[in-house]
């Protein structure tokens, strides 16, 4: 009776069949405690790797864009013919009937990744 608290000392003196209660209550209030705190514990540490995930697959699209980028400023300089900064009809015509250009835009559709080798072929 020593780990007691002395309002608890005093209940238990007046109603002794209280110390039955209190006993069974701290036991259930322990055995919650030891299941919520893991699953507290547990519940951050899913979401900090659907955090984490979710950063993952940001910069891995970030990065797929730049590569989409840099290959359309590629494609747009071989279409280019005339070096003006604009692509006309014509150039997209030309470059388009080019079997030379249209290979080297499929060979840069390949090394991003935008497209598959049955997408590009022929």
């Amino acid at each position: 009776l020593c780990l007691l608290s002395s309002s608890t000392i005093d209940v238990i003196q007046v109603y002794p069949h209280m110390l039955a209660f209190y006993a069974i209550f701290v036991f259930i209030a322990g055995l919650s405690l030891i299941s919520v705190v893991p699953a507290i514990f547990i519940e951050l540490h899913m979401n900090a790797q659907k955090v984490e995930e979710e950063n993952a697959m940001e910069k891995t699209m970030q990065e797929r864009r730049k590569k989409i980028e840099r290959m359309v400023e590629q494609m747009f300089g071989l279409v280019d013919a005339d070096q003006s900064g604009s692509v006309s009809i014509e150039e997209m015509s030309q470059a388009l009937g080019d079997n030379d250009v249209l290979e080297m835009l499929r060979q840069q559709l390949k090394k991003v990744g935008v497209a598959e080798e049955s997408d590009v072929a022929n």
